[in-house]
């Protein structure tokens, strides 16, 4: 029976090796496209336009970091609850069967009760319970570190959100941006072939030398350099915003277009000082880094529990049977079932281990001074986002209002220079440079406005203050 028993468990180990366990292996191209979700555009694509609100919700629902940092909550809150656990008692359900055989020879005048030989069987069931009444409140600790915890994931989770937020609009209009350029490289080569055309016109008529005809031919290819230019930059913004709203797809379909360019000419924020204060109030990180202090106290408070005693109750109602034979005793067989039923109260209580509890909290004393120091690096670190953050706005704000000036003046200046050119009292050198003065000054609008929109945000990023992007945050219950 044993070596039957053997070879079945010697059976079983050999198949376990043997069988091949399905699992993600990426390894190809085709791997990836097989194992990872796969999110259609198509719900976005019958809107036509693709707004920024659009790209922020399908970032939430679709990039991967922003999903595990949910993940991340979900465990932290299930921690919370384990740790619910130790005001509870703890059951259990005990059983086992022993059989022992003894055969003893050659005795000599053996002391009563020792049986030449004995056949023994017996088993045993039962079910018991433990409760810990008190620990040093060490357990309120615990209860209270993973409460805690569950806040701080809840922190870095809001954090994450306001980074991702920011990548996305950045990407955003980096492609509305280059989108704009690829519209002024294009007005700039219909400008250069109809100059190039009226330039061939008086070329035949003797009007003009050959050397114009040339200059409007190079400057039409420079303005298809720069169209192709802009279509590359184009697409590899486009690709990082498809990747950071969880696409697999390399690019949005070429129906899809993106809002227009933006214009913003109001005043959003005015003084630094409350920019500071909403900083200090919302930003996620700084709620982090503090509930990571709470977390390092009350380990250091937890620690005190070690110089406490510890109290337990506990209960067990057991049932035990025995069957036993004799050989060369008086009596050659007994048995017994016995049922029982034990409670009490124990408990103990550490007098001396080298010093172990004392130096734990010693340690923990130091760990709380790091949390203060990380708390006041994030504080430091999230004044100076601000301050530079607002620094770039009120910049980038006063720089859209020179560029719009300065190109109603270059629009008017070409149209003049041209007008002279034509009419002979005008060189074609300046009326080139007038018509790169154009395009240079569309450009820096075009770029300033964008920089504009991308200090708004970075403002609103450093504050988290996301009154551009109404999308709803993860609140987990606990």
């Amino acid at each position: 029976m044993a070596l039957r028993s053997f070879g079945l468990i010697a059976f079983l180990l050999l198949l376990s090796g043997c069988v091949n366990y399905s699992s993600a292996q990426y390894r190809t191209l085709e791997d990836y496209r097989r194992e990872l979700p796969r999110r259609e555009i198509a719900s976005l694509t019958e809107k036509k336009i693709l707004t920024l609100t659009d790209a922020l919700h399908a970032a939430l629902a679709g990039n991967p970091d922003y999903r595990s940092a949910g993940q991340a909550i979900a465990g932290a809150k299930y921690r919370y609850y384990r740790s619910l656990a130790a005001y509870l008692p703890s059951v259990d359900f005990r059983a086992g069967i022993h059989h022992s055989l003894r055969n003893s020879h050659d005795l000599l005048n053996p002391p009563a009760g020792v049986m030449p030989r004995e056949n023994h069987l017996g088993s045993d069931l039962g079910i018991y319970a433990t409760c810990l009444l008190f620990d040093g409140l060490e357990r309120e600790f615990s209860v209270m570190i993973a409460r805690q915890e569950v806040r701080r994931s809840q922190a870095l989770d809001q954090n994450a959100r306001r980074l991702l937020l920011r990548a996305v609009a950045y990407a955003y209009y980096d492609a509305v941006l280059a989108k704009e350029k690829e519209r002024i490289a294009q007005a700039d080569l219909t400008f250069q072939n109809s100059s190039l055309c009226q330039a061939e016109n008086r070329y035949r008529n003797g009007l003009v030398s050959k050397g114009a005809v040339l200059n409007f031919r190079i400057l039409a290819d420079r303005a298809k350099s720069a169209i192709l230019t802009a279509r590359y930059q184009q697409q590899t913004a486009r690709n990082s915003l498809a990747s950071l709203m969880g696409f697999p797809q390399t690019d949005f379909p070429p129906e899809l277009e993106l809002s227009p360019l933006p214009d913003e000419d109001r005043e959003v924020y005015q003084s630094l000082e409350s920019c500071l204060e909403q900083a200090a109030a919302n930003r996620p990180d700084l709620r982090a880094a503090a509930l990571l202090l709470d977390i390092t106290q009350f380990r250091q408070w937890s620690a005190y529990a070690a110089f406490l005693p510890v109290v337990r109750a506990d209960a067990g109602l057991q049932f035990v049977t025995g069957n036993a034979r004799y050989g060369g005793y008086a009596v050659n067989r007994s048995h017994y079932n016995t049922l029982d039923f034990t409670y009490g109260v124990s408990g103990e209580w550490n007098l001396f281990h080298g010093f172990d509890s004392f130096n734990r909290i010693r340690e923990w004393r130091i760990r709380t001074q790091l949390a203060k120091f990380r708390l006041e690096d994030t504080f430091l670190n999230a004044v100076n986002e601000v301050k530079d953050a607002y620094a770039n706005y009120r910049n980038a704000r006063a720089q859209v209002q020179i560029y719009r000036e300065m190109l109603c003046w270059v629009i008017e200046q070409r149209a003049l220079i041209q007008s002279e050119f034509w009419n002979g009292r005008n060189t074609i050198t300046r009326l080139n440079g007038a018509q790169s003065e154009l395009v240079e000054a569309q450009s820096r609008l075009a770029i300033s406005q964008i920089e504009l929109r991308k200090a708004v945000i970075q403002l609103q990023t450093a504050m988290n203050v996301n009154s551009w992007a109404e999308c709803p945050l993860r609140q987990p219950k606990i």
